[in-house]
């Protein structure tokens, strides 16, 4: 029954993120028990373990706070921002894997532009400072301002201006 409880957990976490294979970062379709561990896996890593039977989930005894989806958008530089911040606060991986309570790969996995999960986002934000759920992409500022359409009435001033000054 602990396997059903994760597997009903995991499926009200996959609404707010992308499926990705928890091994390799491809598209995830399906579940598989790996190490008694149950993973959203992609085809080629199915066969690593045996593949969980879904089933219904149960309804849960009190409803699950709704999230608004544009608050868990995930920054597209993230592995980037994680790295910078890390190494602007002169930690190591390891130093930092510690500090969070995780493990080393679970970092390392993330530098590396693997998404992670919800808990471990937060959990970098807070010690790193930085914010990379609720991304939110801004329009670049208008560099120029459009200049209005050019007449050939305007050209032919120009030129009377030009000759009046030359003449």
């Amino acid at each position: 029954m602990p396997i059903l409880k994760k597997l009903h957990q995991r499926r009200i976490y996959d609404e707010w993120f992308d499926m990705e294979c928890e091994l390799c970062g491809r598209e995830a379709v399906r579940r598989a028990l790996i190490e008694e561990t149950v993973l959203r896996v992609c085809e080629r890593c199915s066969t690593l373990g045996t593949a969980v039977a879904e089933q219904p989930p149960q309804k849960p005894a009190a409803p699950l706070p709704e999230k608004p989806p544009e608050e868990l958008v995930l920054h597209p530089q993230f592995a980037q921002l994680v790295k910078g911040a890390r190494e602007q606060r002169g930690l190591t991986r390891q130093q930092l894997a510690t500090q969070l309570n995780e493990k080393l790969s679970a970092i390392e996995r993330v530098e590396r532009g693997m998404r992670p999960d919800k808990q471990l986002a937060r959990k970098l934000e807070r010690a790193l400072g930085i914010r990379m759920l609720g991304y939110e992409a801004k329009a670049p500022p208008a560099l120029h301002q459009k200049q209005p359409d050019i007449t050939l009435g305007d050209v032919a001033d120009v030129k009377v201006k030009k000759q009046r000054k030359l003449g």
